[in-house]
């Protein structure tokens, strides 16, 4: 017998079985879950600013005469219609010499002050604590006292790194009226003015809680 032929015997059902191995192997690959795995590292993340104004323009305790009235507080403090004569009424420490800049300080004074020890309860950024230091303030009669934390670059992102405040809106302190204690917060870039009229700003009421978290996109 040819010596051809017995390698052909031998190589043609051995071809077959490696064909039909192949065949399992390939189904196996299209078919099958695909693993993926990524790691990515950040060194810095940078942070957004984020700014907080308490609704009560005014704090009950600021004011020497905190009974006014409705129409007072509507068409003054909701409305921002007011004249000299009826801010006399609000402040009436200044009532004998009373300008628009006497009216803005003392408005001032009687807003809603984060430098209270009781009011910043608990601030911490990227692992490590926070102050009152770390937040600029501005004031308002539309808005009221505004805080901003300003951005900065956090170490890494994720919960670790976030930002979490606790604070006391002093709802107790509140002249009441048409207003429920809220906080009206927006987050924005550290070059913004932020916008706190419309719809851009998240309304925050007591008990609620939230996180800032960094995150990187491409």
């Amino acid at each position: 017998m040819n010596i051809r032929f017995i390698w052909l015997a031998i190589f043609c059902p051995l071809l077959v079985v490696a064909m039909f191995s192949f065949n399992d192997i390939l189904h196996s690959y299209v078919n099958g879950d695909t693993g993926t795995f990524i790691n990515g590292e950040y060194n810095q993340v940078n942070f957004p600013s984020i700014t907080f104004c308490n609704k009560n323009v005014l704090m009950r305790s600021g004011l020497d005469n905190p009974n006014f009235g409705l129409d007072i507080f509507y068409n003054v403090i909701m409305m921002n219609k007011g004249t000299l004569h009826d801010w006399g009424l609000i402040f009436p420490s200044v009532a004998d010499n009373i300008t628009w800049n006497n009216i803005y300080l003392e408005g001032k004074k009687a807003a809603y002050k984060l430098e209270n020890d009781k009011t910043l309860i608990y601030c911490q950024f990227d692992n490590e604590s926070c102050d009152v230091s770390n937040f600029e303030s501005s004031f308002s009669f539309t808005t009221g006292m505004c805080y901003t934390f300003k951005g900065r670059e956090a170490s890494g992102v994720g919960k670790h790194h976030s930002l979490d405040i606790v604070i006391n809106v002093e709802s107790y302190d509140y002249l009441g009226y048409a207003r429920l204690p809220r906080l009206n917060l927006v987050i924005h870039d550290p070059l913004e003015i932020p916008s706190l009229i419309g719809p851009n700003f998240y309304e925050i009421s007591p008990g609620s809680s939230y996180n800032f978290i960094p995150m990187s996109y491409n």
